[in-house]
């Protein structure tokens, strides 16, 4: 999957504020949140370990249930881009992205996102999880992103 989102504001601005713990406790506020705990004590590394209650399928709902835990950690590499692995361990599945930054008269971010499962008879719900989670989140995260710079 690739995605494109765009900014006003510069490289060295967007990714100071991905690396910001407030930035990411802000992001949270518009999930469905149960826990929420932030470790950036590795030089630009930030893992962020959450549960949220997410909309379960009718025919995954045996398989399972809320709270689902996610683990996202984020690699600010020296190229001024950005790896985040997204595990969801409920489910066994991962979510690799990779944001790249092109800045000319504003930013534009492309995101290229790989989701794998390792549940064969999950893989309806991992779709639905990509369509209604992943890509979700990554619309508001950029609007929160630039309301957040801005403020």
């Amino acid at each position: 999957m690739t995605d494109t989102f765009n900014s006003d504001f510069k490289v060295h601005e967007l990714i100071t504020a991905l690396k910001d713990v407030e930035f990411h406790r802000e992001r949270a506020k518009s999930k469905s949140l149960k826990k929420l705990e932030c470790d950036n004590s590795k030089h630009n590394q930030l893992n962020i370990s959450r549960q949220i209650d997410f909309d379960i399928p009718v025919s995954a709902q045996k398989l399972v249930s809320n709270p689902i835990s996610i683990l996202e950690e984020w690699d600010f590499n020296l190229d001024e881009s950005v790896d985040i692995l997204l595990s969801i361990t409920n489910i066994q599945t991962t979510v690799k992205a990779h944001l790249n930054f092109e800045e000319n008269s504003m930013t534009v971010v492309n995101v290229k996102s790989v989701v794998d499962s390792k549940i064969f008879l999950m893989s309806s719900f991992v779709e639905e999880f990509v369509s209604k989670y992943w890509k979700k989140t990554l619309t508001e995260d950029f609007a929160i992103l630039n309301k957040w710079i801005k403020a």
